[in-house]
């Protein structure tokens, strides 16, 4: 995707650019779903603030999540 297109309506995307989707269709590099990924375009400002918003919580749930495997490791 072109940065022309990530600033379509001056709420950037937050695509990193490292798709890769979990078992739960949600991307690893910017945490949305697929379903959030590809309406992105059709979401108003509104929507894709709370989209952002649900990206950030699962990003904190995601390191959480690691830190606890990491700490569980011999």
């Amino acid at each position: 995707m072109t940065s022309a297109a990530k600033r379509f309506d001056g709420l950037r995307s937050p695509c990193i650019d490292n798709c890769c989707l979990d078992e739960n269709d949600i991307c690893l590099g910017c945490a949305r779903s697929l379903e959030e990924i590809t309406g992105w375009s059709n979401l108003s400002t509104t929507e894709k603030s709370a989209v952002l918003t649900l990206c950030l919580a699962r990003q904190e749930q995601r390191a959480l999540k690691l830190r606890v495997l990491q700490q569980k490791q011999p």
